[in-house]
């Protein structure tokens, strides 16, 4: 065992990588000598009776699998994602130590380094979704109170160029966390990666691969200054918008990224924050081929700083330049020359507009040359809200490419919820409740396209604008009028003021139907949108022409029930 800092058990390089061809599967896998065809399934049967299953036969050989323990699988696919975003270094198998005594040294799942830190994860998992708070305090507790050892022998490790931040986080699959674990965790400073952080993060960094490590980072270590980005200093233009000052600037892509951040929709669950698409592999190719070509953008990457920086106007010898400036742009006053403080700590800078220009520089493909010299122009507005980020990016978008229907329907559950517009209104309660639907304890859950399911993954066949659309059209939410108020329908809560009670509503109730022709008709259900065949029809009741059939049904019902002066109770 190692019983000094400079002992560990890492690994980087080449060895991460063929490590990780081991560990991101969530299965071992052999092979076995290819007997005789009687002998071979003899051998079979014996193999599969200790949890083996057969792949394929070989020439000579025949391939088994055996899927990993629950535990196991769970450390091996989140030690996966952090390889995959390119650290330095990486703790190596599942048995890796830092001896923090004589007697002591505790088992870590999960270490991984690089140039500016390092980041240490306790992961725990369940085969079936459910509450797990003993083990979730008891890791939090355990965490907590090796911390004060561990940095100092990190610091040790790495002598003279310590990484600035050191990170510890839980990282739980299948696991409900109670309020008090979270807070637990928030007031020791340990992040908490549950399943639909690890699901972003591992999409990301399918598609962006380092990139995502500064999104992560960015979560990790929000605000954090490290001494890089100290004393940095660009010539820059000053100008104002509504309420508040924009920057025009030059900055290399490097420094950019480490303190750039974006509100993926992806990132956030039912309506919650963040309106960005993720990024597309295809296009950051074209631009990695663009960038390498010596080629420059010549358009602005837009950006917020999300606290107040720091702008230096030119000194009085400067005035003339600060005239002229003034004069050529047909303003007085308006625009001031001087110099810009860039930020100096972790997730400062929100990317409205251009992600691929900027992650572009981060391709495999493209040369870092480029990523470190090259420059890109740069307008940074200063500590803007997120209803008005949310507002550029979209009006940027629809001007130039247009944003997809399914994720402006999401945007719509966010904003116009207390909207004065009845249509509006009315669009934002359908889109939120089918969001919602979408959710861990409903019947759809991650059945709906969205941002944050996206229509690669298995289970997502249902479209989001489809089912909206036709919930948007019955009267169950209301009915807009002419004279600018929304007719309260059978779904509408007219007991609260508070039009997330409606969104409740809705779901509950369009849960509650669904699942009597769930649990009637389950054989049919589980055929979901399966083609038909000439061994077999295909599914058409759990299909998104099946579900906003049923929407319609249920609102026909309602109506019936209704002009009948009956009560209509899905229990019954």
């Amino acid at each position: 065992m190692p019983n000094n800092a400079n002992e560990w058990d890492v690994i980087s390089g080449e060895a991460i990588k063929r490590q990780l061809n081991k560990r991101k599967f969530p299965y071992t896998s052999k092979t076995i000598p290819r007997l005789p065809r009687a002998e071979n399934l003899a051998k079979l049967r014996e193999l599969e009776s200790l949890g083996w299953e057969f792949v394929a036969n070989k020439r000579t050989q025949t391939q088994l699998k055996k899927p990993k323990p629950t535990g196991v699988a769970f450390e091996d696919y989140v030690w996966s994602i952090l390889a995959k975003m390119g650290f330095d270094e990486m703790s190596n198998g599942s048995n890796f130590r830092i001896p923090i005594s004589q007697s002591e040294s505790p088992q870590i799942d999960v270490f991984a380094k690089d140039e500016i830190s390092t980041l240490i994860i306790s992961c725990k998992a369940r085969e079936q979704w459910g509450p797990a708070s003993d083990r979730i305090r008891d890791a939090i507790v355990e965490i907590d109170s090796h911390k004060k050892y561990i940095n100092p022998l990190i610091d040790e490790r790495y002598g003279n160029s310590p990484p600035a931040f050191k990170g510890y986080a839980i990282a739980t699959r299948n696991i409900e966390w109670s309020q008090q674990n979270l807070d637990r965790a928030k007031e020791r400073q340990i992040a908490v990666l549950r399943d639909e952080e690890l699901n972003y993060f591992e999409n990301l960094t399918g598609l962006l691969g380092t990139p995502a490590r500064f999104q992560l980072m960015g979560e990790l270590f929000e605000g954090k200054t490290f001494q890089r980005l100290q004393g940095i200093r660009v010539p820059a233009i000053k100008g104002r918008y509504k309420n508040t000052s924009y920057y025009q600037f030059a900055i290399d892509p490097e420094t950019l990224g480490r303190i750039s951040f974006v509100q993926h929709k992806a990132r956030s669950s039912g309506s919650g924050s963040g309106y960005q698409r993720l990024v597309k592999k295809s296009k950051l190719n074209a631009i990695s081929n663009y960038i390498n070509d010596g080629k420059i953008f010549p358009t602005n990457i837009i950006v917020n700083f999300n606290k107040a920086v720091t702008f230096e106007r030119t000194t009085l010898s400067n005035q003339g330049t600060q005239n002229e400036l003034q004069q050529s742009q047909g303003t007085q006053d308006s625009l001031e020359v001087g110099t810009l403080h860039i930020p100096e700590s972790m997730k400062s800078a929100y990317i409205l507009d251009g992600q691929h220009r900027l992650f572009g520089y981060f391709h495999p493909k493209t040369e870092d040359r480029y990523r470190k010299r090259q420059e890109l122009s740069v307008l940074a507005y200063e500590n803007i809200d997120y209803e008005l980020e949310r507002e550029i990016f979209i009006d940027i978008n629809q001007n130039q490419t247009s944003i997809p229907r399914s994720l402006l329907t999401e945007l719509d559950a966010e904003i116009d919820l207390d909207s004065d517009d009845p249509n509006k209104q009315k669009t934002a309660i359908a889109s939120a409740a089918i969001l919602n639907m979408n959710e861990r304890d409903s019947i759809l859950h991650n059945c709906i396209q969205t941002e944050s399911v996206q229509s690669s993954e298995e289970q997502a066949f249902l479209a989001l604008q489809t089912i909206v659309d036709n919930l948007r059209r019955t009267n169950l939410i209301g009915t807009p009028t002419r004279s600018g108020h929304l007719d309260f329908g059978p779904l509408y809560d007219k007991n609260s003021p508070n039009v997330n009670d409606t969104v409740k509503r809705v779901v509950q109730t369009l849960n509650e139907f669904l699942k009597v022709f769930r649990d009637d008709a389950r054989d049919h259900w589980n055929l979901k949108n399966q083609r038909n065949t000439p061994e077999q029809p295909g599914g058409h009741l759990f299909t998104t022409s099946g579900i906003s059939s049923l929407i319609h049904l249920l609102a026909d019902l309602i109506e019936h029930v209704d002009k009948n002066n009956n009560q209509l109770n899905f229990n019954d």
